[in-house]
């Protein structure tokens, strides 16, 4: 298991001196906005470009889910405006089953809003490097220097199958310590472990990636008018699952909120089919096993044909 223990040294990111506004609520309060449904090959298509769009299960590398209770903070706005991203999320989550922390817990899943997304990036990159180690080296930079709305990244981990062991892989994360963001602090912390199993499987991989802590920076300044409901609902996608940072998709999803024709509001059905796939199925699979259970299970939510799930 991760270690979560901070170190010695807690580092100052940044003083925020008011809460950053936001466009107003929107009257819909629905998270899944859509209802279309699909022949079944065109949903087994959607799903397989959903999941390249996504950064899901490509190549050799295995999805990853929280495993461990998925302690939420939410700083940077006005206690009404944190209130509705921090609902909309928790929501989300128990939609599709993800661990939620009961009580006081340490935060590791961290939305900070602030002016200056390219700012804050830098001084965290800056404190703690291996804090980004994750984050391919091409996207870091423009995350240091370019003006966008969002970004975010991860630090995951490789486990034992069984729950006997586990390995840090990126550096276990950013914490605030307190929850109107004006004295944040960065805690690195982690040990190397080491996997040891004790089962055969001709199908378990043995191990099983997982989330250990996920950071979104919403800059303000560059959200375009984008309602708090939309930005809380893409904050939820990209905490709940590992997306590869800086992806985008088509108006099926959320992560198309701030460019193109009539941009979705909020949650789709088709993020909310990849999610609740994506946590049920066994993480200890080969990344082209993960790619097809989550297709099968993605289209058949998603799908006209029988027994298919019906708005």
């Amino acid at each position: 298991m991760p270690d979560h223990q901070p170190l010695r040294t807690a580092l100052a990111l940044l003083a925020l001196a008011a809460a950053w506004p936001v466009a107003a609520q929107q009257d819909a309060s629905d998270i899944v906005v859509e209802g279309e449904r699909y022949p079944p090959e065109q949903a087994k298509q959607i799903s397989t470009d959903i999941l390249g769009d996504f950064g899901v299960a490509q190549a050799n590398a295995p999805a990853a889910r929280w495993t461990e209770p998925i302690c939420l903070r939410v700083v940077g706005l006005s206690d009404r405006q944190a209130a509705i991203v921090d609902a909309r999320i928790r929501e989300a989550a128990v939609m599709v089953r993800a661990p939620l922390a009961r009580g006081k817990c340490s935060a590791n899943a961290i939305v900070s809003f602030t002016g200056n997304g390219a700012d804050v990036t830098s001084q965290i990159n800056r404190r703690a490097p291996n804090r980004m180690r994750e984050v391919p080296e091409a996207l870091r930079k423009r995350y240091l220097t370019d003006a966008m709305p969002i970004r975010w990244w991860y630090s995951t981990g490789i486990g034992a199958a069984d729950g006997m062991a586990a390995s840090s892989v990126g550096a276990p994360g950013v914490f605030f310590e307190n929850s109107d963001a004006t004295a944040n602090a960065l805690n690195i912390s982690g040990d190397e472990g080491t996997i040891v199993t004790h089962r055969s499987s001709l199908v378990s991989t043995q191990v099983a990636r997982s989330i250990h802590n996920a950071t979104v920076i919403v800059d303000a300044s560059q959200t375009g008018g984008v309602a708090i409901e939309t930005l809380a609902d893409f904050a939820a996608l990209v905490l709940l699952a590992e997306v590869k940072p800086g992806a985008r998709s088509s108006s099926i999803s959320v992560l198309a909120a701030f460019g193109g024709y009539d941009p979705p509001k909020g949650l789709t059905d088709w993020d909310m089919a990849f999610l609740k796939a994506l946590y049920r199925i066994p993480l200890d699979r080969t990344a082209g096993r993960h790619r097809n259970q989550l297709v099968v299970e993605m289209s058949k939510a998603m799908s006209t044909a029988k027994g298919a799930k019906q708005p």
